[in-house]
């Protein structure tokens, strides 16, 4: 039976919203497949666009000239099968392929010119005008580090915008990025905060603000005026927030759903955090975001994002080894990659140089070995960045009554550190993360003084983990440490002092002291296993003793679960059947979407150690997500496995994954 244009159009829609990666492509594909196959031919054009966005924006920049030939073939052969959004979709998805184009050092310069000439005489005829085209104009002399980029610069500043501009973030980011590129700091510095304090401007786009702050990080070290350096650190938080990935913990799982749409993309960033950490006297730092980031050094979007990502890094590792002396320092890469970073630095600067003569063949020009020779002499800046977001030394006392400058409203929330905490969950809720831990901390402070020990060793511990988000490892440390000290000291019941000593082991697992981290889990493990073992107390009812059992148990998974991402992180094979055993201890306690999660990090340490058990774990996370109806997890999920079945040959499976989506 044939589909409505309706329902095709559904079918599609729920393609576009499915998270970027192999099982959103695969999907696109198939509906094309279907359109052509069952009709009705007027879907087809919004079939063709949603595989062109798939491919964009889900690692496949490449082949998405396939199909948006395709669709200006059918534009020109039949319009009126193309309604006002369709006709929308085709003309901005001009701007995706010159700018992707270039990309490729394999794409001549001649076709270069020709694809932006017909953007140019297309657009014309649709009656746009030439913002979108001169803007694209100017990006590729730009990037070639042709002569007339700064007029092509002022020639699109010229032009009128339209539909087909860039949005209101994205195209003043490109601005920003110039002038900081040019040495106009203070231009391009209130450029940027006067964005950000325009309600009547979105404030999230794909690759906006984090282009802006990556740049602006830099900017606010070098102009170095009164407040700078603390800009400059919440810059490149933000910055790195907004990137998320392995980096940093997403306190909301709308943070993580937003974060994953970016998994492949903006490599550029993500080398600029590097390279700041390191050139800010933040060593460790930079080698563990390097680690999070490990693998834009042999894969990225195209072979110009990787080349931009390995200039970044390259730079950090020059300051690291070159200017620091920690060229001997391990860094935890899998074989073939280096396992030094005195031997990374050189593998660096080899793949970049050979990148960079790529591109300056078919540019004509040797901008990008310029910038190379420029990044491989960058030098630290003066003194260390402090990065912290918890102080050294923490609240010790809160408002007294007496104090008569104190409103009554701020004596009556200090006085009352419960309010504190309340008040610290909504910063949260609307991310103002680094409040929100003074909040806690302040609590955790008045606690301590009314002598509710437990009480105030859960505040300091919820100040911890958001520090720990952060990346803040010594605050995330102290904190953490003093909650379980205060815990063990008020005689909180193990079953939920645990996880404080866990999240607490996590931290010194990132810090690299793999040898602390194992004993605060052993010791947690034994602790649990005693009260597991413990009998009932006779004074318990059945139903109390049932839930203190439970409790323990998901206690005890927790620590195995902890353990097996160190252990996976570490690259230690090992972790995967750790991590298996966690989410079917997960299962047995019914807490499917925990079971889920560790399916998925079992999925993923099974991967190329055993792939059998592989999609065994991930068809059991997409299952777990898929009883609890968490969608955008289960997607993320369904693109792994799509990704491995595709690997393993087992097409017709992972065809299966896709339908049953």
């Amino acid at each position: 039976m044939t589909r409505s244009i309706d329902e095709a159009n559904q079918y599609i829609s729920f393609v576009r919203h499915m998270p970027n990666g192999p099982a959103k492509s695969a999907a696109a594909l198939a509906e094309v497949g279907r359109v052509d196959a069952e009709g009705p031919p007027e879907a087809k054009a919004y079939a063709l666009h949603a595989l062109i966005e798939a491919y964009v924006f889900g690692d496949g920049q490449d082949k998405a000239i396939v199909p948006f030939t395709q669709a200006i073939a059918l534009y020109d052969a039949h319009p009126e099968w193309f309604d006002e959004a369709d006709r929308y979709n085709l003309f901005w998805s001009f701007k995706w392929m010159v700018s992707d184009l270039r990309r490729f050092p394999n794409v001549t310069l001649t076709q270069l010119e020709a694809t932006l000439a017909e953007m140019e005489r297309r657009y014309a005829l649709e009656g746009f005008t030439m913002h979108a085209p001169y803007q694209h104009r100017w990006l590729l002399a730009r990037h070639r580090g042709a002569e007339d980029a700064p007029e092509l610069y002022d020639r699109w500043l010229l032009q009128t915008r339209d539909e087909m501009s860039d949005c209101e973030l994205c195209a003043p980011g490109d601005r920003v990025e110039s002038m900081i590129e040019n040495g106009r700091l203070d231009d391009g510095l209130t450029l940027m905060e006067s964005i950000f304090a325009d309600e009547t401007i979105r404030q999230e786009c794909f690759s906006e603000p984090a282009s802006m702050l990556s740049m602006a990080q830099f900017a606010y070290v070098q102009r170095g005026h009164p407040g700078d350096a603390t800009k400059a650190a919440a810059a490149h938080r933000r910055c790195r927030s907004y990137l998320g990935g392995a980096t940093l913990r997403q306190v909301e799982s709308h943070d993580a759903s937003r974060t994953e749409e970016r998994r492949y993309a903006l490599a550029e960033e993500r080398g600029r955090c590097v390279e700041f950490l390191a050139r800010t006297g933040n060593e460790d730092a930079a080698v563990r975001l390097l680690e999070d980031y490990r693998g834009f050094l042999v894969h990225a979007e195209s072979p110009l994002d990787r080349l931009d990502f390995l200039r970044h890094v390259g730079a950090a590792l020059h300051v690291l080894v070159d200017d620091d002396d920690m060229g001997s320092q391990a860094i935890a890469l899998k074989a073939p990659l280096p396992s030094t970073l005195g031997e990374l630095w050189q593998w660096v600067r080899g793949q970049a140089e050979a990148l960079a003569a790529e591109f300056d063949a078919r540019n004509g020009t040797t901008h990008q070995a310029d910038l190379l020779r420029e990044a491989w002499t960058t030098s630290a800046y003066p003194g260390r960045l402090d990065m912290r977001v918890v102080p050294a030394v923490e609240p010790a006392s809160v408002v007294s009554a007496s104090d008569e400058t104190a409103s009554d409203d701020e004596t009556e929330t200090t006085a009352d550190p419960s309010r504190l905490v309340r008040q610290a969950e909504k910063l949260v809720a609307t991310h103002e993360t680094e409040v929100a831990i003074d909040s806690y901390l302040t609590a955790a402070a008045r606690f301590e003084q009314l002598g509710r020990l437990s009480d105030a060793g859960f505040a300091r511990a919820e100040a911890g983990y958001l520090a720990l988000t952060l990346d803040d490892l010594d605050g995330a440390e102290q904190c953490l440490g003093r909650a379980a000290q205060l815990l063990k000291a008020a005689a909180t019941p193990v079953r939920f002092a645990s996880p404080v000593s866990v999240v607490l082991a996590e931290c010194l697992s990132r810090r690299g002291q793999a040898g602390r981290a194992d004993a605060i889990l052993d010791e947690q493990a034994t602790l649990l296993d005693a009260a597991l073992a413990a009998p009932d107390a006779d004074e318990q009812s059945e139903g109390v003793a049932q839930v203190v059992m439970d409790d323990l148990r998901w206690a005890r998974t927790r620590v195995d679960e902890a353990r097996a991402m160190m252990l996976l992180n570490g690259g230690d094979a090992s972790g995967a059947a750790l991590a298996q055993r966690a989410a079917e201890s997960y299962a047995s306690l019914g807490m499917i979407e925990p079971a889920a999660q560790a399916f998925h990090l079992a999925g993923r340490g099974w991967t190329d150690v055993d792939d059998d058990k592989a999609v065994w774990c991930l068809q059991s996370a997409l299952e777990g997500y898929k009883i609890v109806l968490r969608r955008q997890p289960r997607l993320v999920v369904a693109n792994q496995l799509v990704k491995l079945l595709q690997r393993l040959g087992r097409d017709d499976e992972a065809a299966q994954v896709t339908a049953n989506l």
